[in-house]
């Protein structure tokens, strides 16, 4: 009573949880990169390694990811020294607002000056005009 018969190995399921993964994965770095973007963060291959939670290896292999993670970090390189470069014209022209800040507040100290020394001679004025017609009356 032995049955002799084919056996197959069925792995479909083992395919089809496979595929699944992969397509996991692919969709959880294309999210991390994403975010990266968004907060302005540096990408790299460890960063997005990190948030995805994937390997280095596994991004390095896929020749559409790696590719995207290196343009993606050379932009970022640009927008760097693009950035570097703003901040040296905001110097010099933050020097030019503080200069110009510095001369108005001089002129402001001149017009202080002089109106202390016009309340003086007012002050002067009163007290003399009230030795000769006694206090002001109020």
């Amino acid at each position: 009573m032995t049955a002799c018969y084919e056996w197959t190995r069925n792995t479909a399921g083992l395919l089809a949880r496979a595929t699944s993964k992969a397509m996991d994965a692919r969709r959880r770095v294309e999210l991390a990169l994403q975010e990266l973007v968004v907060e302005q963060r540096p990408v790299s291959f460890s960063a997005v390694a990190e948030r995805a939670g994937v390997s280095k290896t596994y991004l390095y292999n896929d020749a559409g990811l790696r590719k995207r993670i290196e343009g993606l970090r050379q932009h970022g390189r640009i927008r760097t020294a693009q950035q570097r470069q703003v901040r040296v014209q905001t110097d010099a022209s933050l020097k030019v607002i503080i200069a110009a800040k510095d001369r108005q507040i001089a002129l402001l100290r001149a017009r202080v000056k002089q109106l202390q020394r016009e309340l003086a001679l007012a002050r002067g004025q009163l007290y003399a005009a009230s030795a000769v017609f006694g206090p002001p009356i109020v």
